[in-house]
């Protein structure tokens, strides 16, 4: 391994203090600890890549953990490789610092007396006890004296300043929309759209995230049709004999939306820019009525792809089902229960407005 036992590493290596150093046999077992875990079993890059830089950490090879020689080493790529367009490396470096907060959270690792950590912005890792980073921040990197760097930071000043001057004139600018914007709506769209368009608020478009799992072993991203968030998984047996089966990674991954999802945030932004409504996309997955309660909210796409609708602290008047009718929950005198619609989701589009 090109490492004496007993040698110091982590901090300790760094400050030259080895007042309790860590062996190689006590970083081994940890690292093990580490990659037999569920945050890594089936994960091949994540568990070649925390291989390699931890052994190259361990033997000062500090020329060999820099981007181009990880790609080459763990990622196979070729000697053509250029860092600059095939970010593979800065890509599977952010996944793995996340699998290791994981895992040093889980109740595995937490009480873990080594921590191996990947410090953002840097493919060297560090090697600590627990007990020496209770209760401490890691220390600051020292600013190098280099001129540009000043000349960087002006810019920057500069940059900022224009920045929130531009951000007031667009406010008056706004607030001037705003004004006469319920003027410039039609009846048809006030009759509608009245609320939102001449709300102040922030108006919030939320489209469908449907989640997927990742099966790095067999090579597949399989999407559980019928669990409607991350949270159900554990109470699906069925997922969990195919999570078994396909030896699923446990986190779930949002990396693909509708084209008819995509399609109406496109035209909704269209539409409600022409009124000066201000307006933000955001995935289902990462929209909470916490984070929302103040705007407006507009969801697009299939209901069951949007778990906040069945938290919003409200009552929803209609209900899309699974086969295109929607369900009139609080039916007035004279209004059917149910609204039957064309089956063909190329036929109609349908809105629920409430």
């Amino acid at each position: 391994m090109g490492r004496r036992e007993g040698a110091p590493t982590g901090r300790q290596q760094d400050t030259g203090q080895a007042a309790n150093p860590i062996s190689r046999a006590e970083v081994d077992a940890q690292l093990r600890d580490i990659l037999d875990s569920e945050f890594f079993v089936h994960s091949d890059r994540l568990r070649r890549l925390l291989e390699f830089v931890v052994e190259q950490s361990l033997a000062g090879n500090r020329d060999d953990i820099k981007e181009y020689s990880i790609g080459l080493a763990v990622f196979d790529r070729s000697p053509n490789y250029d860092p600059r367009i095939d970010p593979i490396v800065r890509v599977e470096a952010g996944r793995l610092r996340t699998r290791l907060k994981q895992f040093y959270t889980s109740p595995q690792g937490s009480a873990a007396p080594i921590i191996i950590d990947l410090p953002k912005g840097s493919y060297f890792a560090a090697v600590h006890r627990r007990e020496d980073l209770a209760g401490t921040e890691p220390p600051a990197a020292a600013l190098p004296h280099r001129p540009w760097l000043y000349l960087l930071a002006g810019a920057l000043l500069v940059l900022a300043v224009l920045t929130a001057f531009l951000l007031v004139s667009n406010h008056a600018l706004r607030t001037q929309i705003q004004a006469i914007a319920p003027l410039r709506a039609t009846q048809q769209v006030a009759s509608v759209w009245g609320p939102v368009v001449s709300s102040e608020g922030e108006t919030v478009v939320i489209f469908g995230s449907p989640l997927f799992y990742e099966s790095e072993k067999e090579y597949l991203f399989v999407r559980p049709y019928s669990l409607p968030s991350a949270s159900s998984a554990a109470d699906s047996a069925q997922f969990q004999r195919l999570r078994k089966q396909l030896s699923l990674l446990p986190d779930p991954r949002y990396e693909y939306a509708q084209i008819g999802d995509a399609t109406a945030l496109h035209r909704l932004g269209q539409f409600l820019g022409k009124y000066g409504v201000r307006s933000k996309a955001v995935p289902a997955h990462l929209a909470t009525w916490e984070s929302i309660k103040d705007c407006n909210i507009i969801c697009v796409g299939a209901e069951r792809m949007i778990p906040l609708l069945q938290r919003l602290p409200v009552q929803l008047d209609f209900s899309f089902r699974p086969d295109f009718d929607v369900d009139n929950r609080n039916p007035r005198p004279g209004e059917p229960q149910k609204y039957s619609t064309p089956s063909h989701r190329d036929a109609m589009s349908y809105a629920v407005i409430a």
